[in-house]
């Protein structure tokens, strides 16, 4: 049977519920302060490199690694989305410690499996090194072009437009409504 593995880092979607969100609506962003830099993906992109295995005879039986343009750091993440948004974050520091010990107290319990299991991410992210890797022979094998590869910029910048743009139309004053939830 013929394969082609792509070993993923982070999606930039899943940055929206972590950062973006909680900045947006003045609640607190929880980070984990010895958290490894990630080189977070679109996943747009990972489906192009994905369509391109199906064609591209030289990914066959080959694992590839498929990460952003760079790897980020959780406070740099934070300052991207102040910039982005204008409005300044609150900030949580979660030692590693404390979410493994979570882990374990939830993981002992049937209902807190499914909990324990998601919490194992701080195994990984606190190894120290960023979770990232050389891309240049990936592209030349898939025949895509590196530009074409969305950046945590890009995808964050186009998402504050966006939503900035809609609150203004709604005439939303975050200052005045800083308790309440955004209105989508």
């Amino acid at each position: 049977m013929k394969y082609t593995i792509l070993h993923l880092s982070g999606f930039l979607q899943g940055l929206v519920s972590q950062y973006a969100i909680p900045v947006l609506e003045r609640q607190t962003v929880w980070v984990t302060g010895e958290a490894s830099p990630i080189a977070y993906i679109n996943t747009q992109d990972v489906a192009k490199f994905a369509v391109r295995a199906l064609s591209v005879p030289a990914t066959e039986n080959r694992s590839f690694p498929i990460v952003g343009t760079r790897p980020w750091g959780g406070y740099e993440i934070i300052r991207l989305c102040e910039r982005l948004s204008g409005q300044d974050a609150k900030v949580a520091r979660m030692p590693s410690e404390t979410v493994r010990l979570m882990r374990k107290v939830v993981g002992f319990f049937k209902w807190g499996k499914n909990l324990s299991d998601r919490l194992a991410f701080t195994d990984v992210i606190t190894t120290g090194k960023p979770l990232d890797a050389e891309m240049g022979s990936v592209y030349e094998t898939f025949d895509l072009d590196p530009k074409d590869t969305t950046s945590l910029e890009d995808y964050l910048g186009e998402y504050f437009d966006r939503i900035l743009k809609k609150l203004k139309e709604l005439n939303f004053d975050s200052k005045k409504n800083s308790q309440k939830k955004l209105p989508f």
